[in-house]
C-alpha cells in the first residue's frame, strides 16, 4: 500500500498532508501549530502530526511529493523579482536561496 506525504512549502500558508492507499487520512496547515499566519517556512510539525494523526511509522513511508512547477507563471514571477530585487527586504532573494538550499541538502533522499 503506498503512503504518500505531500508537503506545501516556500511560499505562504505551508503545509503538509498524508494520503494512505489512495484516500486523504490527514492535511494540515503550519500557521495552525506554530501560530505564525502565512508562515512560509517547511511544515516540520505539519508533517510529524499527518503521521502521527495517521498512524504510520516514518519507514512506511513510500514516496514524498512537492507541489513545485518552476516554469508556471514565469514571465509575472520574473517581473516580481526584478521589482523587488533591489529592496530591502529582499525577499524574492531569500525564497530562491530556500529552494535552492534544500534541493541540495535533499538531493540524495528523493
Amino acid at each position: 500500500m503506498k503512503i504518500i506525504i505531500g508537503v506545501n512549502s516556500n511560499h505562504a500558508d505551508s503545509s503538509a498532508c498524508i494520503i494512505v492507499g489512495g484516500k486523504l487520512v490527514a492535511a494540515l496547515e503550519e500557521e495552525r501549530i506554530n501560530r505564525i499566519k502565512h508562515f512560509s517556512g517547511f511544515p516540520v510539525e505539519s508533517i510529524k502530526n499527518c503521521i502521527k494523526i495517521a498512524g504510520v511509522k516514518d519507514h512506511e513511508i513510500t514516496d514524498i511529493a512537492f507541489n513545485t512547477k518552476p516554469y508556471s507563471n514565469l514571465i509575472p514571477k520574473s517581473v516580481f523579482f526584478l521589482k523587488n530585487i533591489f529592496s530591502k527586504k529582499k525577499t524574492s532573494i531569500k525564497r530562491i536561496k530556500k529552494k535552492i538550499k534544500f534541493r541540495y541538502k535533499n538531493k540524495r533522499k528523493f
